[in-house]
């Protein structure tokens, strides 16, 4: 439905402005593997991974995440990167926008492809 998330309450609750326990409102994200197709910075350890999604059997650009890397990821994967290893990494992410973006990306794991 391209819904944003689902809105909850307890039963027992009232409607009232402003954030409250009783009210809980969940996000929907999507979870898709991405090719890793460059890296931010070129040296150094990894902060940010430009990512690409296969489409119609073509690599097609879709931005870049950085959140959910930590400082001994990004050395690990600057080492798999600079032996000639590939990486694929499994992004956390909430759609995409209109120009194929993923909008607030979040990297959840990532393994030599």
């Amino acid at each position: 439905m391209g819904l944003e998330g689902i809105v909850s309450k307890r039963r027992d609750s009232r409607y009232r402005s402003g954030r409250a326990l009783s009210w809980i409102k969940t996000k929907c994200m999507l979870t898709e593997h991405f090719a890793v197709i460059g890296t931010e910075p070129t040296r150094g350890p990894v902060r940010s991974l430009r990512l690409a999604r296969l489409v119609e059997g073509r690599l097609v650009p879709c931005g870049s995440a950085g959140a959910g890397l930590s400082e001994q990821d990004g050395k690990r994967i600057r080492a798999v990167l600079d032996a000639g290893g590939v990486i694929v990494a499994e992004v956390e992410y909430g759609e995409l926008t209109t120009l194929g973006e993923l909008r607030h990306p979040v990297v959840r794991d990532w393994h030599q492809g």
